[in-house]
């Protein structure tokens, strides 16, 4: 899968994401959930975000038991 955003105002979209094919089904698609689960499971908590950008800010940000939608 291959995604961007797009910084500068426009009427397009804000995310511009690769098109689903049947390897990617963006519908059942969780962002970062491999590399996140053992830290959801040693946390018993997870940060469910609603774009892959968000949570790559929370892992920088040091919050690694997050996924994005």
């Amino acid at each position: 899968m291959y995604a961007g955003r797009i910084i500068e105002k426009s009427d397009l979209a804000k995310y511009a994401n690769s098109p689903e094919t049947e390897l990617f089904i963006k519908g059942n698609t969780m962002y970062h959930y491999a590399t996140a689960l053992d830290e959801i499971k040693r946390n018993k908590k997870i940060f469910i975000c609603e774009g892959f950008m968000d949570c790559i800010a929370l892992c920088n940000a040091g919050i690694k038991n997050s996924v994005a939608l």
